[in-house]
């Protein structure tokens, strides 16, 4: 995803998307990262952030962070020779069973 798949005329909007994917550039290594993060960071109320990523994106944050890390093991898996549970842990996944459930449900 970036900020030019989330159709909507509104530069707000486009920004919203931005700082959250740079957000998750930033921290999507961290196993311990949890979705409640995403929301302390933004600076916004809870719901209002929530419903506005859900409306913009589809995607919960959770949902947003587990879409980020399996996209970036994709781009491992294509352009690097790293061992698969090595891109599993680079990626931010702490569970290689979670890792490979979602992985097969997303691709």
């Amino acid at each position: 995803m970036n900020p030019d798949d989330v159709s909507s005329n509104n530069d707000d909007d486009y920004e919203f998307i931005k700082k959250q994917l740079d957000w998750l550039e930033q921290h999507y290594t961290d196993p311990n990262l949890k979705g409640e993060q995403m929301v302390a960071d933004s600076n916004l109320n809870r719901i209002v952030y929530l419903n506005r990523l859900k409306a913009l994106t589809g995607f919960t944050p959770k949902e947003m962070i587990d879409d980020f890390r399996i996209k970036k093991a994709v781009t491992y898996l294509e352009n690097s020779e790293k061992p698969i549970t090595e891109i599993i842990q680079t990626t931010g996944f702490a569970d290689s069973v979670y890792f490979t459930t979602l992985f097969k449900e997303k691709m």
